[in-house]
């Protein structure tokens, strides 16, 4: 019980904090299946019943760790399916996107409208250290599910993760068509590429 209302604690203070790359020193380091290349290709996110899941291994304990952000690379800007662009700013586009939601080991670090989280380019997001474990992290990334009365005219869109080939096996990039409940390799990555998501680290 103190466990989960230090996770809860931690969740409440440190969520969604986003980080710049001049934060980083030489006491942070990076943990990567992928080569290194986020051009390589992407695959796509579209509705609630997708998720995209990345493991993430650490073979140590989390409780050496100060601090910990997790980065995803997106590919090209989200596309809207109703107007039939790709959108770069959805509030000139007159787009309010659903919530984006990324969660670590079961608990969400980020639930929030999309729009600044899933454009093209580079995001972190900081992970309370406390939600992290050795062994297997299961880093997922979906949309939230939208009331059916859906009052505040939110909709989804296509977020496009950056791939890259494997820098080890097994494949530790997995996807699911069932809201979560099954995963499997991506059959649009044949198991041979990873997403570009991983974890920077600090000690």
């Amino acid at each position: 019980m103190m466990k989960q209302l230090l996770i809860s604690l931690l969740i409440l203070t440190a969520s969604a904090l986003t980080i710049d790359a001049g934060d980083f020193g030489p006491r942070w380091m990076t943990l990567m299946d992928d080569d290194g290349r986020p051009d390589t290709g992407w695959v796509m996110l579209s509705n609630p019943k997708s998720v995209l899941r990345k493991i993430i291994v650490l073979d140590f304990a989390p409780a050496l760790l100060e601090k910990a952000v997790l980065e995803y690379h997106i590919a090209c800007n989200p596309y809207d399916p109703k107007q039939r662009v790709h959108v770069a700013n959805a509030a000139s586009a007159g787009v309010k996107w659903a919530n984006f939601i990324i969660r670590v080991n079961g608990h969400a670090i980020l639930d929030q409208p999309a729009e600044s989280h899933i454009r093209k380019g580079r995001h972190r997001v900081v992970i309370p250290v406390g939600l992290l474990r050795e062994g297997e992290n299961r880093i997922d990334f979906k949309w939230r599910q939208l009331p059916p009365e859906n009052p505040g005219g939110r909709q989804y869109g296509y977020i496009y993760f950056s791939v890259d080939t494997l820098k080890a096996t097994p494949c530790h990039s997995l996807a699911s068509a069932d809201g979560g409940r099954s995963f499997k390799p991506d059959p649009r990555t044949e198991g041979q590429r990873e997403f570009v998501v991983r974890l920077r680290i600090k000690l």
